[in-house]
């Protein structure tokens, strides 16, 4: 299930002035991964492209550690490439990034224009992942480096609000792919995944009003793109849920981040 690039950027648009997608993943296991990343970039290799950049977190911290990159960020929202602007502002006021008003699923790049291309929890908004990597591969030049980071479909499983609200688990389940179809689907178009890992994280709520609403404000876009009466009729069974079998209290839900490093492979070498 897909959804247009109007949609998509609409929902963003309107989020973005309080969006934290990675403060609610943990912003931990996210510099996590993003320090196993760095030990497999070569020095020489600064151009980097963030697709789908939201607020500009992953590429900020690449940046605090390599401040010599050039970055080109690219996302669907205008209001989010302004709040990525601003967070890199902080890190390197004289390193301007170009951004990029875009769509993931019509890239429009000159070839081997990139040594580093990263993308952080956007794959569902991919209609077609082997014809995105095919795209890729022509993007990034030779030896150059991909890295991703995403809730597969079993990292999902892991969620309170996937177990308890299924209409919404349904949504997304459709939306997103497995560590394991990613890789093989890495090979296929010319990569060679050079490290794969799941990383857990905890996601708190001191209370379970706290919990149920943090649901009612749609805070995923999956939320946001279910219909009014499909939504409602959900979420009225997840409040009952709340109330009926989580404690008071200390609610904590799992999850676990994947990430996928990947270089393109040279005919002949």
């Amino acid at each position: 299930m897909h959804y247009s690039i109007r949609q998509i950027a609409n929902f963003f648009d309107h989020v973005s002035d309080k969006y934290q997608p990675f403060t609610r993943y943990s912003t931990d296991v996210l510099e996590q991964a993003i320090n196993e990343f760095l030990k497999f970039m070569r020095s020489d290799q600064k151009y980097l492209l963030d697709l789908g950049t939201g607020n500009g977190y992953p590429a900020s911290r690449l940046l605090a550690k390599r401040p010599e990159l050039r970055l080109s960020l690219l996302d669907c929202s205008d209001n989010m490439l302004l709040a990525a602007k601003k967070i890199l502002a902080t890190i390197a006021p004289d390193n301007v990034p170009t951004t990029i008003r875009g769509d993931l699923n019509n890239l429009k790049f000159r070839p081997d224009s990139f040594d580093i291309i990263i993308s952080c929890c956007t794959l569902q908004f991919v209609r077609n992942i082997k014809v995105f990597l095919c795209a890729l591969r022509s993007v990034v030049r030779p030896y150059g480096k991909l890295f991703f980071a995403f809730n597969d479909r079993d990292d999902l499983k892991m969620q309170l609000i996937h177990q308890l609200f299924p209409g919404f688990n349904a949504i997304e389940q459709a939306r997103h792919c497995t560590l394991k179809e990613l890789v093989n689907l890495l090979q296929i178009c010319g990569f060679s995944v050079v490290h794969q890992r799941r990383l857990p994280y905890s996601l708190f709520f001191p209370t379970r009003s706290s919990f149920v609403e943090f649901v009612a404000s749609k805070p995923f876009s999956g939320f946001a793109f279910m219909n009014e009466k499909s939504f409602q009729k959900g979420f009225d069974v997840f409040r009952q849920t709340v109330s009926e079998k989580l404690p008071k209290q200390n609610i904590v839900s799992k999850g676990r981040l994947s990430f996928v490093i990947a270089e393109k492979l040279v005919c002949g070498r």
